[in-house]
């Protein structure tokens, strides 16, 4: 983003969200564009993503598009155990939710009333929709909750969810669920010999319950 637009952004969430955010416990750093929280097992955050002047909306100033983040630490201590590169989020992905998608949060100008209309989609976006996603994604058990409702906005895109997911089982003692998932997602021998740690892991867990 360019750094003249910045004020703009700020000024948005200073105006219309810092005060719906930090009443659900979130905090925002001074100049920052991004709001996080610690609550439950879950460490949660909220990216305000900004493009200036995006090739994909001609003629635009400004498009603001949100990005959730949310990290289970125990999850990804338990993944250690199936794969190698096991990062930081959880979960990370763009959050679109009709009818707000966030594709409406565009600005042709700075003009402050465009700006101030804006500004309020964004904040009913964050108290009818943001918020109360975050809410459900406490724990790890609401983390498993959200794989079998097959809601996909509580997943990290790419191959990796499947094993913190299967890692989220583990932590509930569920060792055949687990496998279960990756044997749903990794069918052919090639891609299962790849991912034979995670297998063997779950083959000795396993065995040691018999």
């Amino acid at each position: 983003m360019n750094a003249k637009y910045k004020p703009i952004a700020l000024y948005i969430l200073e105006k219309y969200t810092d005060d719906i955010m930090m009443e659900a416990g979130f905090k925002r750093r001074c100049n920052s564009l991004n709001y996080s929280r610690t609550i439950g097992a879950a460490k949660q955050k909220l990216e305000m993503i900004c493009f200036s002047h995006p090739p994909y909306y001609a003629g635009s100033l400004l498009h603001i598009y949100p990005y959730m983040s949310v990290y289970f630490p125990e999850i990804h201590k338990v993944a250690e155990n199936m794969i190698d590169d096991v990062g930081d989020i959880t979960i990370r992905r763009p959050i679109k939710e009709k009818p707000f998608d966030s594709s409406q949060w565009l600005l042709m100008t700075d003009e402050k009333g465009e700006v101030d209309a804006i500004a309020e989609n964004i904040r009913i976006f964050l108290i009818q929709c943001i918020i109360p996603l975050f809410d459900d994604l406490k724990t790890i058990d609401d983390y498993i909750d959200k794989y079998e409702q097959h809601d996909e906005r509580a997943y990290l895109c790419g191959t990796e969810a499947y094993f913190y997911v299967a890692s989220a089982y583990v932590i509930n003692g569920e060792y055949a669920k687990g496998l279960e998932v990756l044997n749903k997602r990794f069918v052919g021998p090639a891609i299962r010999k790849y991912h034979a740690k995670a297998f063997a892991y779950f083959e000795k867990k396993l065995g040691e319950l018999e």
